[in-house]
């Protein structure tokens, strides 16, 4: 990572276990043996710099400029960076790793409703702004992203809809041509487990048609009585790279999710850590909040020459969510014993639809 510092002509490094590289300038010594040194800039390097911080952005946002360079805010999670994390799904830990960005559980189990700058953040998958949904979206599983593109203020760049506070935008796994299987299973408390897998490669030696296969499957208790999560994710998608430089990409993503909460959340007059552990305010006979989610993109790409690119891209984006929930919506005055709580059955669904041309 590259510090600039246009403004200061003299500063002082304290370097007590950091390797600084310094272009140019001169140093000079006072009587108290302070060292100064003029820099151009300094160069601070680590072994996760390529790791956590990658330098570009994906085609999605139709920008190709360096991140250092770009005059709009926007900061890149890896992939790398979320399996650290041991993240399973955008609601968990994504938040931290952006300054400024803060989570509204209230959705906690469906969608991220990720707010920033003082306002709601839209949603984007691969370029296709999801805004108008009333939830949003469901949180994309990590086993089908690749990285998250979070755009700090305006990003009307993208689409008019855009909100003032920013965006994000989720880039799903696509063929790379890497011969490449890799599965992953993992156990947790709560009797968590959670089992994935990631199939890449190419039908033919000169790798012109690719192929990659996601799978994922997740089961878990909760730390509240009567709680239980499930997920599926079924992601395959295939590319085919013509002898003109152009390629054309078709992907398939279905994520289904199975919760008895919505949210995770007991609410007590006296207090926190107040309730027992084995309250629960919901009931095991209820239905379960379930949500099926189908994406479909299919996009074609056709380089020009050195400078120009032309890109098109269909998509159609397919959810709905129902199921019975319990709420508790106010304090019991005269009995703070009793706890109120009402029963609602909610449903929603919505289908997308975009088309996208751009050079």
């Amino acid at each position: 990572m590259t510090y600039f510092l246009p403004s200061f002509s003299t500063c002082f490094l304290l370097l007590p276990s950091l390797y600084v590289a310094a272009q140019g300038g001169d140093t000079t010594t006072t009587a108290d043996t302070m060292r100064y040194m003029q820099l151009d800039d300094v160069v601070v390097e680590s072994r996760y710099y390529r790791k956590y911080n990658p330098s570009t952005i994906s085609s999605a946002l139709r920008i190709q400029t360096p991140l250092l360079e770009m005059p709009q805010n926007i900061q890149v999670i890896s992939l790398d960076a979320l399996k650290d994390q041991m993240s399973y799904n955008l609601n968990e830990n994504v938040t931290r790793n952006i300054s400024g960005t803060v989570r509204e559980e209230l959705h906690n189990m469906v969608s991220p409703d990720i707010y920033s700058r003082g306002g709601y953040i839209n949603p984007q998958r691969n370029g296709v702004d999801l805004r108008p949904l009333l939830k949003g979206p469901v949180g994309d599983d990590i086993a089908i992203i690749e990285s998250i593109e979070f755009i700090k203020g305006p990003s009307g760049f993208m689409t008019a809809m855009s909100d003032p506070a920013g965006s994000y935008n989720i880039i799903t796994k696509k063929p790379n041509g890497i011969q490449r299987n890799t599965v992953k299973m993992s156990y947790g408390s709560f009797r968590l487990f959670r089992a994935e897998a990631d199939l890449s490669g190419a039908f033919d030696d000169k790798k012109r048609f690719q192929y990659r296969i996601n799978l994922m499957g997740m089961s878990s208790k909760g730390f509240i009585q009567f709680d239980k999560k499930e997920r599926l994710l079924i992601a395959p998608s295939v590319k085919y790279n013509f002898k003109d430089g152009s390629s054309v990409t078709v992907e398939y993503i279905y994520q289904y999710m199975n919760n008895m909460l919505l949210s995770e959340a007991q609410i007590s007059p006296y207090g926190y850590a107040t309730l027992p552990v084995d309250f629960a305010i919901s009931d095991p006979i209820t239905q379960p909040y379930q949500a099926n989610d189908h994406q479909v993109y299919l996009s074609y790409e056709k380089q020009l020459n050195n400078t120009w690119a032309f890109t098109t891209k269909l998509a159609n984006i397919h959810n709905e969510y129902q199921g019975n929930i319990y709420w508790v919506y106010a304090k019991n005055d005269s009995t703070p014993d009793i706890l109120d709580r009402y029963y609602v059955y909610d449903g929603v669904r919505y289908n997308t639809f975009s088309a996208q041309a751009y050079l």
